[in-house]
């Protein structure tokens, strides 16, 4: 069973030059917030953090990817989630899920990329095949599940992150409904609910008020415009949701990746080292997956760190 599945790195959403005109339609369409609450507490050695998302947030290597993935032993997926821990002395739980949609999210399997269920959506996905960082009650609980029973079991957690929607544009270019830009931005609008819908549960349900971290997403190539408004989207939906939630920031992994990529030959953000480099080729004519090499969460991490509020 191939696990570069729904992370299918040479797929990307289609081209979108008028993403400006989009992101402030979704602006427009708005989202209703949760109950404003008070200043979030600042990190502390040894505080909780709650890691939440897909297959970025998880640490996620592609089957072919030169460092070679033991998806056995998800100790070794050391993604952006490890590092912030290890800086800011934090105890991590990370509860991503690769193939994770926001919708799958909110209803393990529902419109999933390959968390619960496989796109053809009966095969079993990544949690029935391969263990996740943390344990799930069940089968069927969700990740947010996870996430507000998890909240309300240790209330004194001082971070979340979450980074999720990626794999909800993927799924729909998969079954044909994103051909062009207005079915994009419809397609960023829902993401947009389902967002708020997380964040209003994580609010309301769990009754989380610490610091919440929305990790944007980094362009697969900074060296191309098409990838590159594709992302400029969805982070325009997801940077809506965030403004109306006091407790909730954006870490830019988009501006970071696009720093370090600003160097390589061509601003390929393969080139510069910030994706995982695949066994068929090598740069700088090499061949990346779309997830982060060790570099490239390295300045997730640093995009993250940037914004949290520290004691």
């Amino acid at each position: 069973m191939s696990f570069r599945l729904a992370l299918k790195p040479r797929k990307t959403l289609a081209t979108m030059t008028a993403v400006g005109a989009a992101v402030v339609a979704l602006t427009a369409a708005g989202v209703t917030p949760a109950a404003a609450a008070s200043t979030p507490a600042p990190v502390t050695q040894g505080a909780r953090y709650l890691a939440l998302g897909d297959s970025i947030a998880f640490g996620f290597r592609e089957s072919d990817a030169v460092q070679t993935p033991h998806y056995n032993r998800p100790s070794t997926f050391h993604g952006y989630p490890y590092l912030i821990a290890k800086n800011l002395g934090l105890r991590l739980t990370n509860a991503a899920c690769p193939g994770e949609t926001a919708a799958s999210f909110i209803t393990a399997g529902k419109y999933d990329h390959g968390c619960s269920l496989q796109e053809d959506e009966t095969s079993p996905g990544y949690r029935a095949a391969f263990p996740l960082h943390t344990h799930y009650t069940s089968p069927s609980e969700s990740q947010l599940q996870f996430a507000i029973a998890y909240l309300k079991k240790f209330p004194n957690t001082r971070l979340v992150t979450l980074q999720i929607g990626a794999n909800d544009g993927l799924r729909c270019i998969e079954l044909g409904n994103c051909p062009d830009l207005p079915s994009k931005v419809a397609l960023a609008k829902r993401v947009q609910k389902r967002l708020n819908y997380i964040l209003t549960a994580l609010t309301t349900k769990a009754g989380y008020h610490g610091q919440l971290v929305l990790v944007n997403y980094y362009s697969v190539n900074s060296a191309s415009q098409d990838a590159n408004t594709n992302s400029q989207l969805l982070n325009g939906a997801e940077g809506q949701v965030a403004s109306r939630f006091k407790n909730v920031t954006i870490a830019d992994s988009y501006a970071r990746f696009a720093s370090g990529s600003r160097n390589a030959p061509g601003n390929n953000t393969c080139a510069a080292g910030l994706e995982t480099l695949l066994t068929d080729n090598v740069p700088p004519n090499g061949t990346c997956g779309i997830h982060p090499s060790l570099a490239g969460h390295a300045l997730i991490a640093s995009a993250v760190e940037r914004v949290v509020k520290k004691a």
